[in-house]
């Protein structure tokens, strides 16, 4: 009792603490019971997390045949409204082209990153097509705010995108698959930029842009602008990520791909002369992680930019030449995209249901 009566300060507190820990125990004893019950009724199992039920729900119901199918028509029939919309928008609209091209790039390139880095893909969205596609959508929007930007930066996203990025619809079979998103970011991917700069160089006739510019300097900045980009994969895939690329050889990047898919044209072209000059054995096969099978693809696409890039002077000069040109690239990632359906398509699709 003298103890208690010398320390009445301490005792209350000690009181105080001892009935707040009743209290949040009672609190987290009603918050148990609540969680419990609300797993109950949703999951049927008091050890079942709501979130991990709607989850498998959602995966279950995305899976089914019936949501797939329905899917996909969507898919196609919103694509073909799409091409539609975007016919229009170039014969009817040609000054909004570069906006048109920038909404439906963004979203589908935000769509491309979340899908490719959960597959271990996401150094794909490294390559040069997507610098390429960034770039021409900052010139898109600084034009739209009415930013002053030198002739010599479209000129370069001219020759870039009707050179190298419209090549590569041929080079990688880009098809016009109506119902898949992948397929169809692919093309868009590779389809807007020439379509754009297209629209931009003819609009009224050509006359804002009446120069012919000089041919060292047409080359120079493309080559230059492709050399930044290189350097900066390097940096990035060779030196800033080194440690990790080497630690999960399941990821994949643009190099490690082209080295194992030998049906690839840049494979093929790149082990001949390889075998031809000496540098392989003809039975050798490349290693993307020697520096060796690194120098040889580096120099091989800064080879196919170059020759890309060739012709497409006389695209800038003549409307009717660069018109037919994409009409003829189009043409075949539709053709191609046929064959898929034909070919390909009609009995996996089938396949996948059984």
């Amino acid at each position: 009792e003298n103890h208690k009566a010398t320390f009445p300060r301490a005792n209350a507190h000690a009181e105080r603490i001892r009935r707040l820990e009743d209290e949040r125990g009672l609190v987290e004893a009603t918050r148990s019971a609540a969680r419990n019950a609300v797993r109950r009724a949703v999951t049927g199992d008091e050890a079942t997390r709501v979130r991990d039920h709607v989850a498998r729900e959602a995966h279950r119901i995305k899976t089914t045949p019936a949501v797939v199918k329905t899917v996909d028509k969507v898919l196609f029939t919103g694509c073909v409204g799409w091409i539609l919309a975007t016919e229009y928008v170039v014969l009817a609209r040609p000054p909004l082209v570069g906006l048109w091209y920038a909404a439906t790039l963004l979203p589908l390139l935000a769509y491309r990153v979340v899908t490719y880095r959960k597959q271990g893909w996401g150094y794909f969205c490294l390559d040069f097509c997507y610098f390429l596609n960034f770039a021409c959508v900052a010139l898109v929007l600084l034009e739209a705010a009415r930013v002053p930007v030198a002739p010599v930066y479209f000129e370069t996203a001219f020759a870039l995108c009707n050179g190298p990025l419209l090549a590569a619809v041929l080079a990688w079979r880009n098809s016009f698959v109506f119902h898949s998103l992948d397929h169809a970011t692919s093309t868009a991917l590779h389809c807007l930029p020439p379509l754009w700069t297209f629209a931009t160089r003819w609009a009224d006739g050509g006359a804002a842009f009446d120069r012919r510019p000089a041919l060292g300097a047409w080359y120079c900045s493309p080559i230059l602008a492709y050399c930044v980009w290189q350097l900066l994969y390097v940096v990035k895939t060779e030196v800033l990520d080194a440690e990790y690329l080497e630690k999960t050889p399941d990821e994949q990047t643009a190099l490690r791909w082209l080295t194992r898919d030998e049906r690839n044209g840049m494979h093929r072209i790149c082990k001949f002369v390889c075998v031809r000059t000496g540098a392989m054995a003809r039975g050798e096969a490349f290693d993307p992680e020697t520096a060796k099978t690194k120098a040889t693809f580096w120099v091989g696409q800064l080879a196919y930019t170059v020759a890309t890039l060739v012709g497409t002077p006389l695209l800038w000069r003549h409307r009717e030449l660069h018109a037919a040109c994409l009409a003829l690239t189009y043409t075949s990632a539709v053709y191609n995209g046929a064959s898929y359906y034909v070919e390909v398509f009609s009995k996996r699709y089938n396949n996948k249901f059984e």
